[in-house]
């Protein structure tokens, strides 16, 4: 180890590295070159695909339901009776590994409960994503989404709130879905904040290095 240099992506652990590459520098006191920033976010090639392509059609009236590894069924249900209660004409997806305790219970044209494998399908057809802050939100902003964040853990709360000072795509926390709101959020401009090249960057960098 001592012949090597050790580079880190994301630095949760805010342990001594050569090299740190990240999002948010989580902790600019630490030594060694770091480079961060929007710039290095790193977006899957098949959602990528998606956007170039242009060959997904939105759907204006659905919403984008998915809070990945962190959900439970509890949180489901919770979400669920908040939006059943909005006045918005909306249809809800989600994208859940309880699709199938929901579509026992749940027999309503506007929401539709769906396996994990059906989520590019329809979070690229989305106008409005609700999620967590983790991976799906950053390709949310790089798909030019609506957002509504609901934060799990205390880095996604403080992801959420540094991109609500780059952006006005998002609104954060479980308050949000409500017809204001939301009416509120589409109206908003989409700033496009996150272009997708992170990996090229990443490399670019990576080389010089």
């Amino acid at each position: 180890m001592n012949n090597c240099k050790i580079i880190n992506i994301e630095n949760y652990d805010n342990s001594n590295y050569d090299f740190n590459i990240s999002v948010i520098d989580h902790n600019s006191k630490l030594p060694g070159k770091r480079v961060s920033g929007l710039n290095y976010a790193m977006i899957r090639p098949e959602i990528t695909k998606k956007l170039t392509k242009k060959i997904t059609k939105i759907n204006h009236k659905s919403i984008f339901v998915n809070l990945g590894s962190t959900e439970s069924i509890k949180k489901i249900k919770e979400l669920s009776l908040l939006l059943k209660g909005l006045s918005i004409k909306f249809n809800f997806i989600f994208i859940t590994k309880f699709y199938k305790h929901f579509n026992i219970i749940k027999r309503s044209q506007k929401f539709k409960y769906y396996a994990p494998k059906f989520f590019l399908k329809y979070f690229n057809s989305s106008i409005i994503n609700i999620t967590n802050g983790g991976l799906t939100l950053i390709e949310a902003l790089y798909l030019r989404k609506k957002i509504i964040i609901i934060p799990q853990t205390s880095y996604e709360k403080k992801f959420s709130n540094y991109l609500k000072k780059k952006t006005n795509n998002i609104d954060i926390g479980i308050k949000s879905i409500n017809d204001k709101s939301i009416n509120r959020l589409l109206r908003k401009k989409t700033n496009i904040i996150i272009d997708g090249l992170g990996y090229s960057r990443i490399y670019k960098v990576l080389s010089k290095f």
